[in-house]
């Protein structure tokens, strides 16, 4: 079933989200705070692509 260390970070991971997801709502404008919530994984996806000295490939745009 693995280790406790990864049932910890699992479970605290996921936890930890959703109390900083919710902290957030309570504390600013919901559609901004949805709207970050959604596109952060775009701008990681491009941030990694441009690291990698990749710039953004033609197969990756419809994603954006």
């Amino acid at each position: 079933m693995g280790s406790g260390k990864f049932w910890l970070m699992g479970v605290g991971g996921i936890t930890g989200a959703l109390y900083f997801y919710f902290l957030a709502l309570s504390e600013g404008d919901p559609a901004k705070v949805t709207l970050v919530t959604y596109t952060w994984p775009v701008g990681f996806m491009l941030v990694a692509d441009w690291l990698a000295g990749r710039g953004l490939r033609s197969c990756r745009q419809p994603g954006i």
